[in-house]
């Protein structure tokens, strides 16, 4: 009798899903790192292309309440900066709607 663990695998992707990590869409990320906010800054100013920038885990919506005007003044300050973080623009606006 083998001890081998009786999982079932049919295919040579993660876990024998079929699926690709590139294929799981990667949604909204928001972090409190400043390292990680200050990195994605630099390369955007650096001219990279980066399609899903992390959001400031302050303005998620469980650490703070908004009101329409707060929402209208972050986003003209967001739109005022050199390399704006459009991510944050989006979600405020999901949050205003």
């Amino acid at each position: 009798m083998s001890r081998a663990p009786q999982t079932p695998r049919t295919d040579g992707t993660p876990a024998g899903t079929n699926q690709s990590f590139a294929d799981i869409p990667s949604g909204r990320r928001f972090t409190g790192n400043d390292v990680i906010l200050e990195c994605e800054r630099e390369l955007a100013a650096d001219g990279h292309e980066l399609p899903n920038r992390a959001i400031p885990m302050e303005y998620h919506a469980s650490n703070r309440t908004y009101d329409d005007g707060e929402i209208a003044a972050i986003i003209e300050d967001e739109i005022a900066r050199d390399q704006p973080n459009r991510e944050l623009i989006g979600y405020l606006n999901t949050l205003q709607q």
